[in-house]
């Protein structure tokens, strides 16, 4: 249960941070610079999310 509880507030966390980045995204977006801000809110996605996975293992 607590499991559950923690995957659910973990992909919550991860939802927040993927409305936040395409919100931005579409801000940058007229300002002609989005794809570099997207790489670099990829990679610390990715690095969050790894540490995440690190943890559940």
């Amino acid at each position: 249960m607590i499991l559950l509880y923690n995957v659910i507030k973990i992909m919550g966390q991860h939802l927040a941070v993927v409305v936040v980045g395409l919100t931005y995204f579409k801000i940058e977006m007229e300002n002609g610079k989005a794809i570099l801000h997207t790489l670099i809110l990829i990679l610390i996605y990715q690095k969050v999310m790894m540490e995440h996975i690190i943890i559940f293992l």
